[in-house]
C-alpha cells in the first residue's frame, strides 16, 4: 500500500485531487511549472521518491516553501528527500533568474538640472566568484542585541536584503525623509539622509545548501528551533543617483536587512564631499560577505575611479 493512501483528508492533498485535473499516470501538465499539488498527486499515483526528484530536478518549479507549507507537505507524507530536493531546484532557479542579464532600458538622462552618479559594484579581489550576497534568515542573539530586535523568533526572522545609494548631506535632506525612505523606520543605526537607490529582492536559500562556514549555528533558544535558511540577492552590477553637480555629497552604499514590516541598516561604507560634473560621476564599490563557523560578517567598500563620468540612459 502506498504511504500517502491515508493522507486524503490533509490540505494539500485536497488541493491535488480536487483542484487539478489529474493528466495520465499521475504526471503534472508539461506546460505549467512543477507546483506543491504536482508533487504530492505524483507520490500518490505509485511514483517513486527517487523518481519525483528526477522530475524535480529537471522541471521549471513554482513551489510554495514557506513555514506552513512546508508543515503541510510533511503531513501529507512527503519524505524529506523531495522536500530537500525541492528547495534545491527552487533555489537554483530563483538565482538563475535573479543573474539573468535585464533588457537593456531607453536611455535616459538625469532630471534638468541634475547630473548622475553611478556606483559600480564589483567582485572583490579573491572572493567567492559569485554575484550574490547571502545572510541567515534568522538573526542571532548578537545581531538582534545590536538591532535591538525582540527576543522570540518570530521577531529575528529576516525576510529580505537590499543594497541602496543615499546621500547624508544634511542640507540636501528632504523634508519628512523618513517618509521618503524605505530605512525611514530605522531608529537605531541610520541617521537623516535622502535615498538615491535602493534594490531589494532576495530569495530563499536552505542552509544546507551553504557554502562551507556559512551555515548558521544552531539557535540558542532551545533544541526545538528549525535551522534558520539563509537568504541570498543577486547584487546589482551598479547603483544610480541624481544629484544636483558642482556642489559636495556625503554619499554611502549600504546592505540593509528586513525584520518584520521595517529595514534596518546591517552595514555601509561612506565616501564624503563627492563632487559630480555636468558630465556626471563615477564610483566602485565592493559588497562582500564572509562566514565563519555560521556567523557572517558583511563588509563594505566605496572608492573613487579615475573613469570619466557615465553615459546617459
Amino acid at each position: 500500500m502506498s504511504p500517502f493512501a491515508g493522507v486524503a483528508g490533509s490540505v494539500i492533498l485536497a488541493l491535488a485531487v480536487a483542484v487539478l485535473p489529474a493528466p495520465a499516470a499521475g504526471e503534472p501538465s508539461p506546460a505549467a511549472p512543477l507546483r506543491n499539488e504536482d508533487v504530492v498527486r505524483m507520490l500518490v499515483g505509485g511514483r517513486s521518491p527517487a523518481e519525483v526528484i528526477k522530475a524535480i530536478r529537471s522541471a521549471d518549479v513554482a513551489f510554495d516553501l514557506s513555514d506552513d507549507m512546508t508543515r503541510e507537505l510533511r503531513l501529507a507524507s512527503v519524505p524529506a528527500e523531495v522536500l530537500s530536493a525541492m528547495g534545491a531546484r527552487q533555489a537554483e532557479q530563483d538565482r538563475k533568474r535573479a543573474t539573468e542579464t535585464p533588457p537593456v532600458a531607453a536611455p535616459q538622462r538625469p532630471a534638468e538640472g541634475k547630473s548622475l552618479v553611478v556606483v559600480s559594484i564589483g567582485p572583490p579581489a579573491g572572493g567567492r566568484g559569485t554575484r550574490d550576497l547571502v545572510f541567515p534568515a534568522r538573526l542571532d542573539d548578537d545581531d538582534a542585541r545590536a538591532l535591538l530586535a525582540g527576543a522570540s523568533a518570530e521577531e529575528r526572522v529576516v525576510t529580505d536584503l537590499a543594497v541602496f545609494l543615499a546621500c547624508r548631506t544634511p542640507d540636501h535632506v528632504p523634508d519628512q525623509w523618513r517618509s521618503r525612505s524605505p530605512l525611514g523606520r530605522d531608529f537605531v543605526s541610520v541617521p537623516r539622509h535622502e535615498m538615491l537607490d535602493f534594490h531589494p529582492g532576495a530569495s530563499r536559500v536552505p542552509a544546507r545548501t551553504a557554502p562551507s562556514g556559512y551555515r548558521p549555528a544552531a539557535p540558542r533558544h532551545g533544541p526545538s528551533e528549525a535551522e534558520p535558511d539563509l537568504l541570498a540577492i543577486a547584487l546589482p552590477i551598479e547603483l544610480r543617483g541624481e544629484v544636483d553637480p558642482g556642489i559636495p555629497h556625503d554619499l554611502i552604499v549600504g546592505v540593509a536587512i528586513r525584520v518584520g514590516d521595517r529595514f534596518l541598516e546591517l552595514a555601509e561604507a561612506q565616501l564624503d564631499r563627492v563632487v559630480a560634473g555636468a558630465e556626471g560621476l563615477s564610483l566602485s564599490a565592493v559588497v562582500t560577505e564572509r562566514g565563519e563557523k555560521g556567523t557572517i560578517a558583511i563588509d563594505v567598500r566605496i572608492k573613487r575611479d579615475g573613469a570619466p563620468g557615465p553615459p546617459p540612459r
